[in-house]
């Protein structure tokens, strides 16, 4: 969804930068053809010298040949944005997948880490969680994950693997992970409330015991 509306949003800068091209392409042509019509016609009036007509007659023709390459610059101008846009749409389908992928197993991390935060470290709740994280930290992770989660995630299997009873440090890394996961997303908070590094970080929060 998020990779769609900044598609949208692209296209129709793109549309907008074409569109404002071809009105001034068109807006000189129609300008100096006007011009050279108006020198022509009041040409006998003026008694122009047959050297001058002859000048004249020249630069209507030239401009009527660049009018002709201005539209068709204008023309394979309007297929190469039609083809880009065609080829961003069939990127973005492309991504959908990928992008439905990375959101479940963020999710799913996301949770893992947390019941490890909060669960004492014999619960059995905690102990299925830990299961699921190595599943996680081997697999699906690294094949979706950005550098920001990827960083945020190895954070947090530090702490876990040297400083398993270390409730503090362990919740704190997992809303780290949960911040990493929502802007690889491209997320924001409603409120703009920014909680992983607000007043919610906890020194000591509670946690479930067994």
């Amino acid at each position: 969804m998020v990779i769609a509306v900044i598609g949208n949003c692209l296209s129709s800068r793109d549309r907008g930068a074409t569109m404002l091209k071809q009105s001034a392409v068109m807006g000189v042509t129609v300008a100096l053809a006007i011009l050279a019509l108006i020198v022509y016609f009041a040409g006998g009036r003026l008694a122009i010298e047959q050297n001058q007509m002859f000048f004249w007659d020249m630069v209507i023709k030239a401009l009527g040949g660049f009018a002709a390459l201005a539209g068709a610059w204008l023309a394979f101008s309007k297929y190469l944005h039609e083809k880009a846009i065609e080829n961003q749409a069939a990127m973005i389908e492309a991504k959908k997948p990928f992008s439905a992928k990375r959101q479940e197993v963020y999710y799913d991390l996301v949770s893992t880490t947390s019941r490890i935060a909060n669960r004492g470290k014999d619960d059995p709740i905690r102990k299925t969680a830990e299961e699921n994280f190595w599943w996680l930290f081997w697999g699906g992770v690294p094949m979706v994950a950005d550098l920001e989660v990827g960083g945020a995630v190895n954070r947090f299997e530090n702490v876990l693997s040297f400083h398993p009873h270390d409730g503090e440090q362990l919740r704190n890394r997992s809303m780290d992970v949960a911040k990493a996961c929502r802007n690889s997303l491209g997320f924001v908070d409603m409120a703009g409330v920014d909680i992983a590094n607000g007043s919610n970080r906890q020194d000591s929060a509670p946690r479930s015991e067994p």
